[in-house]
């Protein structure tokens, strides 16, 4: 498909061989499907899908891809002056798609007829065409009339900036794209977090939809059971589940597999973080596409859930009235929650009681960003909402004495 793109629209007269690099030419089997789709679809007013969002495991050659899909605006695309970005919030993480392009140049005596490289840009002078790289460190995001803007690693970025001056740039353009390609990545209020919320919600035809956003989702599944409950990812204590310690599961997430990333490579991945569960998340969130809350884990999630105990949390609650206890408070001001936590040792076991707690006035929004259903949480007594758009401390203590006549602390 990339050569189709490249050679056969662009370059009639070039053998493809020449814009091949190496493997990863085009043994792209599910990326070679998101270039026909983005650029095999318009409409009147020009190109249908002005977002394509990728979430793909770490070394099927996404960087690469977008390097393809950079040329391809730069030189193909029937667009007057094509400005070209690869953007991301550290300048030498915009440079690498940048530099895979490069390296394609370099490779093909045709590709090099056309343009002129220069230190920090490529450019096609017979078009006005311009390709850059772009970072937030350096403030050079504005005044930008972006035909394609490529967002490298979506879940590192802290937050909209890069996402949104981008797409303030192609207001302008009559076909511009933004190509967000991404790992998944961690926790639930990130900017990667929503988009990739947007994206499953689209593909699952939840919601109002949009027409204009294109999402590829790699990844593993629940079971019918466990996705019919509400769970969007592999339950780890499901048998029947897909689980990413079995090979058979690993195609999901990485379409590439034995063809660009080798399987013995993932192999060896797999095997380290068995041993060493600190190791498990970035294996699980890199490789596998699964999304989890915490960077790096210090215990294993299923030997946290062996220690469950047989009462819900209200019948545990009243189980311990006038026990002895420690807590232990951790505080927020706006965007975190406050957490109390009261520890008991009851018969060589640590039963533990958690209230958190969060602003009233930012529950909407958290439900609206995340798609958590924290008011669902509230209205099940799971969590305090406190009162104003900011923790209130004082709402905090009262429940701390409240529970004070229950339990002693």
């Amino acid at each position: 498909m990339t050569e189709l793109f490249l050679t056969a629209l662009a370059f009639p007269d070039i053998d493809p061989v020449i814009v091949q690099v190496g493997p990863l030419a085009i043994h792209w089997y599910g990326l070679g499907y998101v270039v026909g789709i983005l650029f095999g679809w318009y409409l009147g007013e020009g190109r249908r899908f002005r977002v394509g969002y990728v979430e793909i495991g770490k070394g099927n050659g996404k960087t690469p891809f977008a390097a393809v899909i950079a040329l391809y605006g730069l030189l193909v695309d029937k667009e007057h002056a094509p400005e070209i970005y690869s953007a991301a919030v550290a300048q030498e993480q915009a440079a690498i798609c940048f530099k895979h392009a490069l390296m394609m140049i370099d490779c093909s005596p045709e590709l090099k007829k056309r343009v002129q490289v220069q230190v920090g840009s490529v450019t096609v002078p017979a078009r006005f065409g311009v390709f850059r790289a772009l970072s937030a460190e350096h403030k050079t995001l504005d005044g930008k009339i972006v035909h394609i803007g490529i967002v490298d690693e979506l879940h590192e970025h802290p937050n909209d900036l890069v996402v949104d001056k981008l797409d303030a740039g192609t207001k302008q353009r009559r076909n511009a794209l933004i190509l967000e390609i991404t790992n998944a990545g961690v926790g639930r209020e990130s900017v990667c977090w929503r988009h990739h919320e947007t994206s499953a919600a689209i593909l699952e035809q939840r919601g109002p939809g949009n027409d204009a956003w294109f999402a590829y989702v790699c990844g593993l599944d629940p079971c019918p059971a466990c996705h019919a409950a509400g769970k969007s990812q592999p339950d780890p204590n499901c048998p029947h589940c897909d689980d990413w310690r079995d090979p058979k599961t690993w195609i999901k997430a990485n379409p590439s597999i034995d063809v660009i990333l080798p399987g013995s490579y993932l192999a060896r991945l797999v095997t380290g973080a068995r041993a060493m569960v600190s190791k498990e998340n970035i294996v699980r969130r890199l490789n596998f596409c699964q999304w989890t809350e915490q960077a790096n884990r210090w215990l294993s999630m299923v030997a946290w859930d062996q220690c469950a105990g047989p009462l819900a949390f209200h019948a545990l609650a009243a189980s311990l009235h006038g026990r002895k206890c420690k807590l232990g408070l951790d505080a927020a001001t706006v965007s975190d929650f406050s957490a109390a936590a009261l520890l008991f040792h009851e018969g060589g076991k640590y039963p533990v009681l958690p209230f958190f707690f969060i602003p009233e006035d930012t529950l909407g929004e958290r439900v609206r960003k995340t798609g958590l259903r924290f008011d669902l949480w509230r209205d099940q007594g799971l969590l305090e909402t406190t009162p104003g758009n900011q923790t209130d401390y004082a709402w905090i203590e009262k429940k701390i004495l409240a529970l004070r006549e229950l339990y002693e602390i």
